[in-house]
């Protein structure tokens, strides 16, 4: 039997999508400037296939809209209800959803996918010393793949083509502009991985200038205060939610870095880790004769772990500082903390001769707590960088338990508290950098290392 369809003469002739008035559609390219740690479906780890997803895109999106225009809520209900409206969230059967020409629509496509790079294990040098690959990416900031081996992907493209109603164009630009300033893509972004720089945008098939400023730290301070006044709603946010501040304070919440090639991305970023190590591992220096090595540490908590445990080494019975604050001020960089010593007894964890068990940091209600510290090189004009350290308002933990848990041995819980209460005080020093500081009950350690920086 034949066909009665007739066969088209030529190919099909060329259609132009009509472009709505009431969206607004922008193709957005972007270059990651340091590497993208993680970002697929298992947590850590690349996706071989997917380097960059836009489910991940969104979700960072969404994060940066409450962090910008989340003032305008008084209660979480609100707030998600709005959120659920400009993102998209699934709805129960019989529930009317919101319509696709309501929420935002969000495509990725990545012409680059980078290579990967391998961190760990260490290679030895010329004189048989393990190193870290630290011309790749600084050595603190990528602990957690020390016991994976994992890779991170290097030189990483993409383009972003984000469609949105013409009505919600201040919160999609300000979720944007947040989000290429302090966020990033994949996991550790708050310590400079998958920092991202906007290369062209297109709106509507036309070009929109990228504006960036220039790498000084004027200007880069001028044009944050202006985008935060323009972006950030004003009005305070339900409790525990992150979100920038309106009217921030420089030296006190955040503080940009200037290093002498403000073309080496990698130079800003490894000073700005590098500094974050130093100040929280500050140590006095070893009482013991010939010693090659650092001392104790400077912070109260080895000694508070000490005393909790009833387990200490003969020589470090004496605590730091003296008399003893049997506190956790760290916790403010986030949590968890795992605390490990070296002097402990590893075939017989619970030997109060010698140095506590491994033990464990965390909330009682929560597993983990985000850092409000975020570390990262700033793209700026002309391929050069800024160092930038943010603090995260509303990133914290008040009014929640605080637990020290023991990780090996015998068991342990034991309830204790970061904040030092009014007489309790230690100093930290570093000569190299001629920098000293007390913490007492009325500091704010975050702000501390914006000092040291």
């Amino acid at each position: 039997m034949s066909n009665p369809r007739k066969q088209p003469s030529g190919p099909p002739p060329d259609v132009t999508p009509v472009q709505k008035e009431n969206v607004i559609t922008q193709v957005r390219e972007y270059q990651l400037i340091t590497p993208l740690f993680g970002g697929g479906v298992a947590p850590g780890e690349c996706d071989p296939v997917t380097v960059i997803r836009g489910t991940e895109i969104r979700g960072q999106l969404r994060f940066w809209w409450r962090a910008t225009r989340g003032g305008r809520f008084t209660d979480i209900k609100a707030l998600k209800e709005e959120e659920d409206k400009i993102w998209g969230a699934p709805y129960k059967k019989g529930e009317k959803g919101v319509s696709h020409e309501e929420t935002v629509q969000i495509t990725v496509e990545v012409p680059t996918q980078g290579k990967g790079i391998s961190l760990y294990p260490f290679t030895e040098d010329e004189n048989g010393r393990t190193r870290f690959h630290n011309d790749k990416a600084p050595t603190y900031a990528a602990f957690p793949l020390q016991t994976s081996l994992g890779s991170v992907q290097a030189n990483v493209s993409f383009t972003l083509t984000i469609s949105f109603p013409a009505t919600k164009r201040p919160d999609i630009e300000a979720a944007l502009w947040a989000w290429e300033t302090f966020g990033g893509i994949g996991a550790r972004t708050r310590r400079g991985f998958g920092a991202l720089r906007c290369k062209a945008i297109k709106e509507n098939d036309r070009p929109v200038p990228v504006d960036l400023p220039s790498a000084t730290q004027e200007n880069v301070s001028n044009w944050i205060r202006k985008k935060l006044e323009l972006h950030v709603a004003p009005g305070s946010l339900p409790a525990h939610v992150p979100h920038l501040r309106r009217q921030p304070v420089e030296n006190k919440h955040f503080k940009l870095v200037v290093r002498n090639n403000n073309s080496n991305v990698m130079g800003i970023w490894s000073y700005l880790i590098d500094s974050l190590k130093s100040f929280r591992q500050m140590r006095h220096q070893s009482t013991i004769p010939g010693a090659n090595y650092p001392g104790r540490s400077m912070w109260p908590e080895p000694s508070a772990i000490r005393q909790i445990t009833g387990q200490s080494h003969p020589r470090h019975r004496n605590p730091i500082p003296n008399p003893a604050v049997n506190k956790f001020p760290r916790a403010a960089f986030g949590l968890p903390i795992i605390f490990q010593f070296k002097d402990s007894n590893k075939h017989n964890p619970n030997d109060p001769q010698r140095d506590p068990r491994k033990t464990a940091l965390e909330l009682e209600n929560y597993d983990r707590l985000a850092s409000p510290l975020i570390l990262k090189p700033l793209a700026c004009q002309n391929g050069n960088f800024i160092g930038l350290a943010f603090i995260l308002a509303g990133n914290n933990f008040e009014g929640e338990q605080a637990i020290l848990k023991a990780q090996e041995g015998q068991p342990g819980s034991w309830q204790v508290k970061d904040s030092l209460e009014p007489g309790e005080a230690f100093t930290l020093t570093d000569s190299n950098r001629g920098f000293q500081a007390t913490i007492d009950n009325q500091t704010d350690v975050l702000q501390v290392f914006l000092e040291y920086l």
